[in-house]
């Protein structure tokens, strides 16, 4: 859906991350998650364990973590060893 926005709409967006990021303080909306219990296949629906939890969160707060974290990686894979590679690797799959 955001890849189909015009360029005017994607740096109004931007604009408004980067002034949530700087002031240190994202809506509660960006911060919620409505979590639903998904019944695992051929599993029994009276036991707990049968459900994987599924977080619903807001688009553009799925925007600003793959932000956060593809800065992350990139300034980590900057200056950090080769360990952390391996690491990412391991965590990530």
């Amino acid at each position: 859906m955001l890849k189909h926005l015009p360029q005017s709409a994607l740096n109004t967006l931007l604009h408004i991350i980067k002034k949530q990021w700087l002031s240190e303080s994202f809506p509660p909306s960006w911060q919620q998650a409505l979590v639903l219990p998904t019944l695992k296949s051929d599993k029994d629906k009276s036991d707990l364990s049968s459900y994987s939890p599924i977080a619903l969160r807001s688009r553009l707060c799925k925007v600003v973590e793959r932000m956060i974290t593809d800065r992350l990686v990139w300034y980590l894979e900057k200056n950090m060893q080769n360990g952390f590679r391996k690491l990412l690797t391991i965590l990530c799959g």
